[in-house]
């Protein structure tokens, strides 16, 4: 009788467990909706305590771009051809990386009584503030073809490589 029992017991064998990446896949598959929910009230709160909401998104980017090419422009007197729409790329890159990773930090630190209640994956808050910084990426992405346009810039076949480069940022964010 023991034996039958023994046999049917499993032997855990930790060679036979997938890659820690897989699994914490798998687990962010298996917490989708509380991915979801997370995402979607971070941008919901943003834009609804915001006075210009989504415009706000937009003109944050501008703003500073128009701010940065009339001083690099007129002060340090240089002339690089489509400069605003070079400035603005890295303004919006920049923004969604230090976003992301700062809402990050802050949704680990601020999440801390939820995650001693129930079991949560510690990985859904870093996920749901890239989530976050890739909606207010693409809303951002708006004002710079906008500008690309405006300025009379040529939109290049190289453009389908943006979203491996926008791929490689977030993973490297999720790494910061």
């Amino acid at each position: 009788m023991t034996d039958e029992i023994q046999a049917t017991k499993e032997i855990y064998d930790s060679s036979k467990r997938p890659h820690p990446l897989i699994e914490e896949f798998l687990t962010l598959i298996k917490y989708r909706d509380l991915l979801y929910q997370f995402v979607s009230s971070s941008i919901k709160t943003r834009y609804k305590r915001s006075f210009l909401g989504v415009i706000w998104t937009l003109l944050n980017p501008l703003l500073m771009m128009v701010v940065l090419t009339l001083v690099f422009t007129n002060l340090f007197r240089f002339a690089i051809q489509y400069y605003p729409v070079y400035l603005l790329s890295g303004l919006i890159l920049w923004n969604f990386f230090s976003s992301t990773t700062i809402q990050a930090l802050q949704g680990m630190i601020l999440s801390g009584g939820l995650l001693n209640r129930i079991y949560v994956p510690k990985s859904v808050f870093t996920f749901s503030a890239l989530g976050t910084g890739l909606v207010n990426l693409t809303i951002s992405l708006v004002p710079l073809f906008a500008i690309t346009l405006f300025l009379g810039m040529k939109i290049h076949l190289s453009i389908l490589i943006m979203p491996l480069a926008i791929l490689l940022l977030a993973i490297f964010s999720l790494g910061i």
